[in-house]
């Protein structure tokens, strides 16, 4: 949803905008065309005179008279009065609007055609939430100890900043960010800067688009990789289940490192694989100045065709599969994997910050860069995807590729703590997020569900990344830049970690040995438990 505020006092536009900004991207006023929603905060019922309402097709005005008498406009689609300017019910008037909160008041004078005691009234919040005053004070000693694991992590040089996110049943108890984009401290981290997801990638492209494709009735789980993928039927894979490589239980091998055959054995670039300038045969961006050639995606489906199997059936993290499950989207929907993802989720979710290729759609100081990379792409990596073999096909692969920011992956974690609801649209069915997100193969000694990571079956102290009083029911996912985050639903609770520990390399594994994410995630279960 787009939307623009207007009205003559800045201090109830800022409040405004602040609120609506949790929920989506804000445009500025010159796009008034393009907008769908407008919503005009009159503090003087003259004020409604002066405004000239864009008649676009997919405009809806609402009028929300504060602390002025309401006056009738026949353009008006809903009116919303307020009797003074009390932000508290600013706020929850703004959230109310998007689902966040809930209207439960009827109209105290008639206004025009809407009559005395009319209203909309709603019972159930569907989006985030805001906590009021007394629920902020509620959560501030988390905050507080979320922000000292954090500062130890920065005075170590674990990761130069971070964003934070805890949702706990639907409301935004911490949102926080830290740090700078950069040891050198020239830019601040903000809460709307965009982090390279890395492996979370797994689970906020290919699973939620394997699910409603699940739910579509267009795949089978347990049917081979061959029905899916025919370059693998030839193959030692062809037999491999769909739910097997989901599970990371397919003996599939962990990773292949593609970018070293486009290398000479002097260092040089292949003059055949990559050009210094874009064209019609080297049409992929690595960087500002080396292009890959346009069908080197054989060479990557080739080296997975003719990859090994593990001898010994088992759990082996592989990303394998996630470099092909674009195509099968493709396949399958006809729609290209950003594209898909973008219509039937993230742009439904309010999450316009989630998104592959960044440097296309945001200015470069909104995007954390990643790792100086001496080896492969010779630069600091910084608007492209870390992930070398996800460079490789243009940023669009499912093993890795996203950015965001922790507010909008929280959005799409809500969703699955919702069951698959979320602004009153359910994106997946409850049945089909609960196959996903069970223990698939313990029998086995693999703790994994269907793309999602999950508890260990026994707790470890020092093995597990997440907290152990992590119910089994819950499910999350890692990534290697320095990002987390995991959902419980016995206890209701979101928690994202994002950073960018590879800066300045991947050498770094600070955020690893000094337990951040469990001591960070464990500090939320011992808040609610006290």
């Amino acid at each position: 949803m787009e939307v623009i505020f207007f009205g003559s006092q800045p201090a109830i536009l800022d409040q405004a905008q602040w609120i609506s900004s949790l929920y989506c991207e804000q445009l500025p006023f010159t796009t008034v065309t393009r907008s769908r929603l407008h919503v005009y905060f009159i503090t003087n019922a003259h004020e409604v005179d002066t405004i000239n309402p864009s008649r676009g097709e997919n405009a809806s005005h609402i009028l929300c008279f504060v602390g002025t008498t309401p006056k009738d406009v026949e353009w008006s689609d809903a009116i919303i009065y307020l009797e003074d300017q009390d932000p508290t019910e600013i706020s929850r008037t703004v959230q109310s609007v998007f689902g966040g909160s809930y209207f439960y008041e009827r109209l105290s004078r008639s206004v025009g055609q809407f009559p005395f005691g009319s209203g909309l009234m709603t019972e159930e919040v569907t989006r985030l939430s805001v906590p009021d005053l007394q629920r902020s004070h509620y959560y501030q000693p988390l905050r507080d100890t979320m922000q000292k694991l954090i500062q130890e992590g920065l005075d170590s040089f674990a990761f130069p900043g971070a964003q934070l996110l805890v949702l706990h049943d639907g409301e935004i108890a911490v949102m926080s960010s830290y740090g700078f984009h950069t040891y050198e401290k020239a830019r601040p981290v903000t809460n709307t800067d965009l982090y390279d997801m890395a492996s979370i990638t797994k689970v906020t492209t290919a699973t939620p688009a394997l699910m409603h494709l699940y739910d579509q009735k267009k795949i089978d789980l347990d049917k081979s990789l061959c029905t899916y993928f025919p370059v693998l039927c030839n193959s030692n894979k062809a037999d491999v289940s769909l739910r097997e490589v989901l599970a990371h239980q397919g003996r599939l091998q962990p990773y292949i490192v593609y970018w070293q055959n486009t290398l000479r054995k002097s260092g040089k670039y292949r003059s055949r694989t990559f050009k210094k300038r874009m064209s019609s045969r080297f049409p992929i961006k690595i960087t500002e100045e080396l292009f890959l050639h346009r069908k080197y995606k054989r060479k990557i489906d080739k080296a997975i065709v003719n990859s090994p199997l593990n001898e010994n059936p088992g759990y082996i993290y592989s990303g394998l599969t996630f470099l092909l499950f674009p195509e099968l989207v493709k396949e399958l929907t006809g729609e290209r994997i950003d594209s898909f993802l973008y219509k039937y989720f993230y742009h439904p979710l309010g999450a316009q910050r989630l998104t592959y290729r960044p440097n296309d759609h945001f200015a470069m100081n909104e995007i954390i860069p990643t790792e100086v990379d001496t080896v492969f792409r010779r630069q600091l990596v910084h608007g492209y995807v870390h992930d070398e073999a996800a460079a490789m096909l243009d940023g669009l692969s499912t093993n890795a590729g996203l950015f965001g920011n922790a507010l909008d992956l929280g959005k799409l974690c809500q969703m699955l703590l919702n069951s698959g609801s979320y602004g009153g649209e359910q994106f997946i069915s409850p049945e089909t997020l609960q196959e996903f997100t069970r223990y698939q193969f313990p029998e086995q000694g693999n703790r994994r569900g269907l793309g999602f990571d999950k508890p260990l079956l026994e707790y470890k102290e020092g093995a597990s990344y997440v907290a152990r009083s992590a119910s089994p029911e819950s499910y999350g996912h890692s990534g290697f830049t320095g990002t987390f985050f995991w959902v419980d639903p016995q206890n209701k609770t979101v928690f994202i970690l994002l950073t960018n520990r590879v800066y300045p390399t991947r050498a770094n594994t600070k955020l690893y040995r000094m337990g951040l994410r469990p001591r960070l995630h464990q500090a939320i279960y011992d808040f609610l438990d006290q």
